[in-house]
């Protein structure tokens, strides 16, 4: 998992470092603080970002035999695109099914639903409901 985040992280710095992309969202006409608030929150998006997507891009680049990431495709524009469209679908295909999840039983049991905790709790353990 840790070569995983490296790759992760090591694209997000090397995108943030092509003066293209710089230019195309504006942090060139950011001021010093403004730009070091944002390159931390981008920073922190990444790394809480999506697993599957980290293991995802491992996986491709081994089978691949691509050296540790993609950020190594070359200095043009598109160079960036691959990498981040593969963590956008699979960033995607998470919303998406997470509305076929059951609702967490310790939320249900906060809002004061306990009967419908109970019988997610038991869907979840593919236990019998017993009243």
């Amino acid at each position: 998992m840790g070569v995983a985040a490296g790759i992760d992280e090591g694209l997000i710095s090397g995108t943030l470092s092509k003066t293209h992309f710089v230019h195309l969202l504006g942090l060139d006409k950011m001021g010093t603080i403004e730009l070091a608030n944002l390159k931390g929150n981008i920073s922190a998006m990444v790394r809480i970002g999506c697993v599957g997507a980290r293991l995802f891009s491992v996986t491709v680049s081994d089978v691949s035999g691509l050296p540790d990431s993609f950020a190594s495709f070359g200095f043009s524009a598109s160079s960036y695109f691959l990498p981040m469209a593969l963590q956008v679908v699979l960033a995607g295909l998470v919303i998406v099914l997470s509305f076929f999840n059951y609702e967490s039983p310790g939320y249900l049991v906060k809002i004061g639903q306990d009967y419908k905790a109970k019988t997610n709790l038991a869907c979840i353990r593919n236990l019998p409901i017993d009243d």
